[in-house]
């Protein structure tokens, strides 16, 4: 069976193992979000893993994000610091 190759630091390929937050968006999805939006500079109040972040940096958007859980703050940086935006 063959498997599809992941990464834990950008999230391509199926979900990382380490991943553990509850709702993990399609990159794709959140990606043709971003841009369908307007502005420059997006606002992800509640950053979870950091999909928003990262499909911001793919689409050469500003990003801000906010994040309670230092766990996934951590995660979603590390995600986003793969594109040089973090």
């Amino acid at each position: 069976m063959a498997t599809t190759p992941t990464s834990s630091t950008t999230g391509v390929g199926n979900r990382p193992k380490e991943m553990k937050h509850p709702l993990v968006k399609p990159l794709a999805v959140v990606r043709d979000l971003v841009k369908k939006c307007t502005g420059r500079l997006i606002l992800g109040p509640f950053m979870g893993s950091g999909t928003t972040g990262f499909a911001c940096a793919l689409e050469g958007r500003e990003f801000i994000g906010l994040e309670h859980n230092p766990e996934y703050f951590k995660l979603a940086r590390s995600r986003i610091k793969v594109m040089g935006a973090a």
